[in-house]
């Protein structure tokens, strides 16, 4: 299954293009790549090294985590809390120090390179720099050896992540958690149900937004929930200027009555926001299958 603009493969790998840009997640608060890059690059691409090694064969492994789904999945009702389907993610919401090895520009490249370093032993994972107080504003997608609550444990790895051949690696601080972004997946009209003050999207599929992760919730919107600026409008094919998303997702009621399915197309697919609790705070995007 893929999904255009994404390239989410649920079923393999795709071969990570290993352009790195170290220190993208923001090294010293910085906004570009620091001048270790090209060693970084080398180690990504081709150290003797066990870890960075590993990596190099990006092409020719499948992650293991591509069609996860949490063990602990569980619907929320529309006042309970969304669970994190990556728990450690949740474990590290107030922050954490990194061990940063790389920054990537496509989620499914530093996913790929996630993936490789956990089998070569590593607690790696992926952030997106945005997303967290600390980082990086310009998008990138931030891999870490692994994540600590203790400046003294991460700089006890960063020498082990050193010695196997990520030169530039380097500790810091992400800050705290700024928003919880993810995916859900509504293939269907069903899950809409409408109240007065908000629209519930029921018992849907929510992927992380930086991991394969997936749990089953219910979410909803109401007239807090906003487009965020960045928002590709496009796909939003009935939206009015000036209309939120609770107006736009409330209208489907009425036009229900009046249209078939085929007509709210728009209502489908996959839908990229932040969400507090169950609650949708902001809309990225809504992108189809291809």
């Amino acid at each position: 299954m893929r999904f255009m603009r994404f390239k989410i493969n649920a079923l393999g790998a795709v071969a990570v293009c290993m352009t790195v840009i170290l220190c993208a997640c923001g090294n010293s608060g910085g906004g570009g790549a620091s001048s270790g890059a090209a060693s970084a690059a080398s180690a990504l691409a081709g150290s003797t090294a066990s870890a960075a090694s590993s990596v190099t064969a990006a092409s020719s492994v499948t992650p293991a985590s591509s069609t996860k789904a949490s063990e602990s999945s569980s619907s929320a009702s529309i006042d309970g809390g969304i669970t994190f389907a990556d728990q450690d993610l949740e474990k590290y919401k107030d922050g954490f120090f990194g061990v940063w090895v790389s920054s990537l520009k496509e989620r499914e490249d530093a996913l790929d390179a996630c993936t490789i370093l956990k089998n070569d032993g590593y607690d790696a994972a992926v952030v997106y720099s945005p997303d967290w107080e600390n980082l990086n504003k310009d998008p990138r997608y931030c891999i870490t050896a692994g994540r600590f609550l203790s400046e003294a444990e991460a700089n006890s790895l960063l020498t082990k992540v050193k010695n196997n051949g990520f030169k530039d690696a380097y500790v810091k601080a992400s800050g705290k958690m700024l928003r919880h972004r993810v995916r859900y997946i509504c293939v269907g009209l069903d899950p809409y149900e409408f109240f007065p003050d908000k629209v519930a999207i029921r018992n849907v599929t929510v992927m992380e937004f930086t991991s394969e992760d997936v749990v089953e919730a219910t979410l909803y919107c109401d007239k807090d929930t906003v487009f965020d600026p960045s928002c590709d409008m496009s796909p939003f094919i009935s939206h009015k200027q000036g209309e939120g998303v609770f107006e736009w997702m409330r209208s489907l009621e009425s036009r229900k009555k009046t249209g078939s399915d085929e007509d709210f197309t728009e209502y489908v697919g996959v839908f990229e926001v932040s969400v507090t609790g169950s609650h949708i705070d902001r809309v990225y995007g809504a992108y189809w299958w291809d």
